[in-house]
């Protein structure tokens, strides 16, 4: 039995593709750094987190739209705070997890 199906291999390389596409849109190019959306502070491009503000099935795994750019802290953070992370804009509000806006 395959460990990833042939579908998720082929979904988790368009992701890496848009990934790689979202993280050097944001980049300084010159510093190679990026800054955290939540605390502002500047993290190596290597070391920032893609942070998924309304879930990670089918399309939402790869739609730009809802994706952010977190600290490692600053994505714990937002998992250990849910609320609070509702409230900075940082989660989807209740009801919207992993449901593609159909807009």
């Amino acid at each position: 039995m395959r460990p990833i199906s042939k579908k998720r291999s082929a979904a988790l390389k368009e992701y890496a593709k848009a990934k790689k596409e979202f993280v050097a849109e944001w980049s300084n190019k010159r510093t190679n750094t990026v800054a955290c959306h939540r605390c502002l502070k500047h993290v190596p491009t290597k070391k920032i987190t893609i942070h998924h503000m309304r879930g990670r099935v089918g399309s939402l795994l790869y739609d730009t739209r809802h994706w952010g750019l977190l600290c490692l802290t600053c994505h714990q953070w937002v998992g250990d705070h849910p609320s609070e992370a509702r409230e900075a804009g940082l989660l989807c509000a209740k009801g919207l997890w992993n449901t593609p806006d159909r807009s």
